[in-house]
This record gives C-alpha cells, structure tokens and sequence, in this order.
C-alpha cells in the first residue's frame, strides 16, 4: 500500500514533465545543439528534482548587501546589477536536508552625498525581502555621488534589521568599498563585535590592492566575525558568451510570464515590474540568470499578486477573492469555479515551463563552461559566491548542482 501512495504522489510531477515535452519538446529539440531525448525522458531525475526545489523549510538564509555609491563605484554597482541574479541561483541551490531554505536579501547603501549626513549618509533601499524583484527594482535605481564613506554606520544600519534568531540559519552581511574602514564617527569594531553575538558573518570586499585593504582595517573587520576578507577590481568588465541557447530561453521566459494570472489592486503593477526587471537584466547580459531564477519555485514566488503562485500555497485563494477584485472585472470569468480551472491549467503549464528551462539553462551552462577561454575573476560576484559556499557548509548546508 506504501509503494502505491508513493507512485500517486509522483504523478502531478509526471503530469508536468509530459506537458512540458508535448508543448515544448518539438522546439527544444530543434536548437543546436540539441539535449538528448534521453535526459527530457529520464523521468526519475527530473521528478526527484522538482520535489526537491518546491519543498522549502523553515530554515532562512539571510543576506545583506552594502554598496558605496561614492564617484569611483560606478563599476561596483554594475558588477552588482550584472551578478545579482547568478549569486541568487547559487543560494537557491543550498539545501539543508532535503529541503530549500527561505531566501531573504537586503539592499543598504552608503557613503553618497545625495544621502542623509544625519544617518551617517546610509540608506536601507530593501529591507529583508524575499520579493527578488523588489532588490533588482532598487539595485537598478542606485546612483553614484560622492561622498563619505562610514562603514561603521552602514554596518550599524544592517544590524537594525529584523535577522533571525535561529543559530541553524545563514546570516552574512557583505560590504564593499575602497575607503579606509575605520572612517567616520561609529567604531567598526563595536559594530562587528555586535554582528558576531548575532552570529551574523561580516565579509568585507575592498575595491583596490590587496594589501591596501588589509592596512585599511577592511581584513580586520571581517576577522571580527569569521567572515572573509576579500579584494576585486570594481572596474572589471564581464564577458557575456552568446550560445546557441541564449534564443529558447527567451522563448521560454515570455512563454513563462504567459502564464502568470494577476489579481488585487496591485496585481497589474506588480506584473509590469516583473516584465521591466526582465527587461534591465536582458540589457546587461544577466536575464538568462535571471530565467532560471524564475523556473525556481524555491526561489521566485509572488503569491502576493499571481493567482498561480498563491493557489499552490493555498487551494483556497480563488474561493476567498471578493466579487469586485480586478480579476473578475473585464468579464472573462462568469465565475469562481471557471477562473479555478483556469488557474489549474495555468499551474501545470508553468511547471512544464520551468522544467524545460531547467534543462536549458543546464546545457547553457555546460556550453559557457567549455567555451570560456578567459574566466573572470577578481570581481564582485565571484567573490560573493565563493564565500557563500563556504559560510553555508559551516552552517551544515550543501549545494545540490541539478
């Protein structure tokens, strides 16, 4: 009777894989290179895989991102805008047991002129949030001016945040800069003594000379935590590979947002600023990071607005809208039951999506890796994803490369 329940319980992830390979398998396989038919039709790995990413525990991974927007940054804010979404699908590939954490992600900066002196010139932009396209909308608003770097203040800023208590859960703060890390009127070392009580990580990135970043404190102020002192060079510039699958993956990412049903009062804007967030990451070479971000249940959900994402947590949702939401005013649905079903299909349509990006961007991947000769190295991204790893399997984390 066991082994009856268990083969039931694959069946919605068969189902999707089926969809997946009847509506998209003519197409998929037609690009070159071609995946085999063999991996699409090892059904065990690809269910396994599903299951994995759609369960998400308790646990929490917990990232703040501090930024110096003085003049010289220009460089760091676009390595920020261009990585943003390949540290994010690098977190969502932790896993604590068989389950993936919850992902909050926090965006501070510091040391612009425009900002207020009174704060020691810091501003929280997003507070731990994990509406991803939250983080990309104000990353993508930050500007560069001046200024007055405190790292201290900007430190303090972060630790106000509500972190989590649970000593199992990832807590780190990464903060770049070029400045000494001893200026302005707050002492580092108070406040990363601070962050080290919470058990909160503090990685320092110095934007310069190795050795002028350690006679600068910015090695100090990590060794107060465990953290990882790191150097990059802001002004590198990332080589985007083109690949034969750069042109599917479009495909598959405006075929995805097809399937996204909003509702509520502010369903309709938050649609358009997923569609504008698409569309800066395409424009700085990450939006195909960013695709695979969103074939992630784990990672990208927005139940607060899409139907689709908020059925799965709740069968419920359809039943409990109001007779005047937005959903039901242009006449579409005579009723709740007809919009139901609808969202149902849209469900098993998006799970076959997302299955076919995964592959996709599987093989991406493997092309990129064969074909660059130059990898990059000495920048932000780089930086953060090393130190990750390493602060996760401290934390008894593993990373699951499907």
């Amino acid at each position: 009777m066991k082994r009856f329940l268990r083969i039931i319980s694959f069946l919605p992830f068969i189902l999707a894989l089926l969809v997946a390979i009847k509506l998209y398998g003519k197409q998929l396989f037609a690009s070159t290179p071609q995946i085999p038919v063999a991996e699409l039709a090892a059904v065990t790995p690809v269910v396994e895989g599903l299951q994995v990413d759609s369960a998400v525990s308790t646990h929490r991974i917990q990232v703040a991102l501090l930024l110096d927007v003085s003049n010289s940054m220009d460089g760091l804010i676009d390595q920020a805008k261009r990585k943003l979404w390949q540290v994010v699908n690098e977190l969502g590939e932790a896993r604590k047991g068989l389950a993936a954490p919850q992902l909050e992600i926090s965006l501070i900066i510091y040391g612009g002129d425009y900002l207020d002196p009174k704060v020691g010139y810091v501003k929280v932009l997003s507070p731990m949030t994990a509406d991803l396209d939250y983080i990309s909308e104000n990353l993508f608003s930050v500007r560069t001016n001046g200024g007055s770097e405190f790292c201290g203040k900007a430190i303090e800023k972060a630790l106000a945040l509500p972190w989590s208590a649970e000593s199992q859960d990832l807590k780190m703060i990464f903060i770049a800069g070029n400045e000494p890390f001893n200026q302005g009127p707050l002492a580092y070392m108070q406040v990363c003594q601070q962050a080290a009580l919470k058990d909160i990580f503090v990685n320092t990135i110095f934007c310069g000379n190795f050795q002028q970043g350690i006679n600068t404190y910015w090695k100090h102020g990590a060794e107060l935590t465990q953290g990882a002192y790191l150097n990059i060079d802001q002004n590198v510039r990332e080589v985007v590979i083109e690949t034969p699958y750069d042109s599917r993956l479009n495909q598959l990412n405006q075929e995805l947002n097809k399937t996204y049903h909003y509702y509520g009062a502010k369903g309709k804007a938050n649609f358009d600023r997923m569609q504008s967030q698409d569309q800066k990451a395409a424009s700085n070479g990450s939006g195909y990071s960013r695709t695979l971000t969103k074939s992630k249940k784990s990672l990208y959900s927005n139940s607060s607005w899409d139907l689709v994402d908020a059925y799965k947590k709740d069968k419920q949702v359809v039943q409990n809208l109001k007779e005047d939401d937005e959903v039901f005013k242009n006449g579409e649905y005579r009723n709740k039951a007809e919009l139901e079903k609808a969202v149902q299909a849209l469900t098993v349509k998006r799970d076959s999506i997302q299955v076919v990006i995964g592959e996709v961007g599987k093989q991406r991947q493997q092309y990129i890796q064969d074909n660059q000769t130059t990898p990059d190295k000495n920048t932000l991204g780089n930086a953060m994803l090393k130190t990750i790893q390493e602060q996760a399997q401290k934390k008894a984390y593993r990373f699951e490369k499907k």
